[in-house]
């Protein structure tokens, strides 16, 4: 519930509370802001394609390999075994970092998630690149590299539905996290578009590793000098508004949708799906190259 206080000429930040006007049984769920006090930024849509040019990026990098699973792996003279872990370590620790990055992003806010995101997700992409330039360890370099984006790949993830909470109206928040989400899945498309074409020979990788640095590059100069705040200085919202106030702690949240039994089995059958997609989309060039098809083939 949000008060109307005519007397109020300034409304308060995002976020911040009346204490004075909030009943005691309502706190902290109560947050007083002058009618009309709503304000929708054209900033925000730099914020959403912050998030979906880092999305974008991050899904880029984890199947990039996987699309020329052959050369990589005579490149770096290791098994395509190996290569498949390159994908495989994405799931890993974006199972292991899941919740961290949830408590992450909802204590220290959207600005510090996106900071770590990108520069995780670019330096991972860095050690990619240099990786040609050791040919004793290159292969453990872009294990590294790949480890330390998929670090990011939790935080990019989840943040999606917030940017859409904090910074657009009620009207647009569907859109918004549309966009965003959609990102790993257009990087998984154009890896698979472009990767096989500019792999021909194995002495081409190193080309794959430094034309996939550029949109890491590009979402993290974007985050680091565009992205000033967690939220706008006034909610886009009347939702937004009561939203920012109900923070409800981070264990209880997770101990009501883990007794949730149609959230649980959402998860599993979601999962499940989700699982059989990413397994194929790894091996497929390895499935489809055997009988017959090229490397560019399978992903057209």
């Amino acid at each position: 519930m949000i008060s109307i206080n005519s007397s109020e000429e300034k409304p308060l930040l995002y976020g911040e509370q009346n204490a004075e006007n909030v009943d005691s049984e309502q706190q902290p769920y109560v947050v007083h802001y002058p009618h009309h006090g709503y304000r929708s930024y054209k900033w925000r849509w730099f914020v959403l394609a912050t998030l979906s040019v880092a999305n974008t990026s991050n899904g880029m990098i984890w199947i990039s390999m996987s699309t020329v699973s052959n050369y990589a792996a005579d490149y770096y003279e290791v098994s395509l075994s190996a290569i498949n872990w390159l994908s495989v370590i994405f799931f890993i620790l974006t199972i292991i970092l899941g919740l961290p990055a949830i408590y992450i992003l909802n204590i220290y806010g959207l600005k510090v998630s996106l900071l770590l995101a990108t520069w995780l997700n670019a330096l991972g992409q860095l050690v990619r690149v240099l990786s040609q330039f050791d040919t004793t360890w290159g292969f453990t370099m872009v294990m590294v590299g790949q480890s330390l984006a998929a670090c990011a790949q939790p935080f990019l993830i989840f943040m999606p539905v917030q940017v859409a909470e904090e910074w657009f109206p009620d009207g647009q928040r569907t859109t918004a996290t549309t966009v965003a989400s959609t990102g790993i899945s257009v990087g998984i498309l154009l890896a698979s578009s472009i990767c096989p074409v500019l792999v021909s020979h194995h002495s081409q990788i190193p080309l794959l590793n430094e034309v996939i640095m550029v949109p890491a590059a590009v979402a993290v100069l974007m985050a680091t000098f565009g992205i000033r705040s967690d939220c706008p200085p006034t909610p886009p919202s009347s939702s937004a508004a009561a939203e920012s106030a109900n923070v409800q702690p981070f264990m209880q949240g997770i101990k009501e949708v883990m007794h949730n039994r149609c959230y649980v089995l959402l998860v599993l059958s979601a999962g499940a799906g989700y699982a059989i997609f990413t397994a194929l989309l790894t091996l497929l060039i390895q499935i489809l190259c055997p009988m017959g098809y090229t490397d560019v083939r399978p992903y057209m």
